[in-house]
């Protein structure tokens, strides 16, 4: 709804806003139980505003439920202010023949 109460369809946002939409409710369906939220890529069709908040406000949405995230990102943006949760996922060959 806009600030003069005027609905908005799901279908005039923009891709990003409707991620961000299905993302969020999503999120508040499992928000009661507890839970495993994987996000792939969450940074795709959000501005680079958006995806420095998307985290805080993902920890803030879940700040009393017990939901952990597991995000796959190729986002700095995403990443810089929670560098100490970070891990970096590499392959490990366990033959050396097959690289």
């Amino acid at each position: 709804m806009t600030s003069t109460g005027q609905v908005i369809s799901p279908g005039s946002l923009s891709s990003g806003e409707r991620q961000l939409l299905l993302l969020f409710s999503n999120l508040f369906v499992v928000s009661s139980q507890n839970s495993i939220f994987i996000v792939d890529e969450p940074e795709l069709s959000l501005n680079v505003k958006w995806q420095r908040q998307l985290i805080k406000h993902l920890l803030s949405f879940t700040e009393r439920s017990k939901v952990q995230f597991i995000l796959a990102t190729h986002s700095i943006e995403l990443l810089t202010q929670y560098k100490e949760c970070v891990l970096a996922l590499t392959r490990i060959n366990q033959d050396s023949t097959h690289e």
